[in-house]
């Protein structure tokens, strides 16, 4: 993807990538040489390398004029996480080492772990009891895992399961 064209939207909402595992939306933080910070709602700040990037949208419907942003005043400024300001992707990495972290959204080279050790040709976690190394090439993104957003996603899922499990037995009760 081309910088200068990304520049221009930073501070929207956009999707990256049409669909797939990958597909994510989120506003537009920065725009660096090989990498963009999207934050994503419910995941927090995202580091998507540029050359695996396929595609970038704006929604026009919801901003009248792509080149303008309106702010009110009125509203406070939203609270975002900070953003690691490295020269390039795998300086962002290398910020991220002995942190919970998970790389690429999803699809069979999602993973998640700690990050143990990064240098140019090797990137190092552990998850669970093994030891994975992923060649920089191959990490499309990468982001802090955010465990209690995960955990009540996982007390929802569970809250949910119970609930129909409850709405079943119900309803047998009624046909008796």
């Amino acid at each position: 993807m081309d910088k200068a064209t990304l520049e221009l939207l930073v501070g929207k909402d956009v999707r990256v990538d049409r669909g797939g595992p990958e597909s994510r939306l989120g506003k537009l933080l920065v725009v660096k040489d090989d990498y963009i910070v999207v934050y994503i709602k419910d995941t927090g700040n995202v580091y998507y390398k540029t050359e695996h990037i396929k595609s970038v949208s704006v929604d026009t419907r919801t901003i009248a004029d792509t080149s303008v942003v309106i702010v009110d005043p009125d509203l406070p400024e939203p609270l975002l996480p900070p953003v690691i300001d490295g020269v390039d992707f795998i300086a962002v990495v290398k910020e991220m080492k002995f942190r919970w972290v998970q790389i690429n959204r999803g699809g069979p080279e999602k993973i998640e772990g700690i990050l143990t050790d990064v240098t140019d040709i090797l990137v190092t976690l552990t998850v669970g009891s093994e030891i994975v190394r992923v060649m920089p090439f191959h990490i499309r993104n990468i982001s802090y895992v955010n465990k209690n957003n995960e955990q009540q996603q996982n007390a929802n899922g569970q809250q949910e399961a119970a609930n129909n499990s409850k709405d079943k037995k119900d309803s047998k009760k009624d046909k008796k």
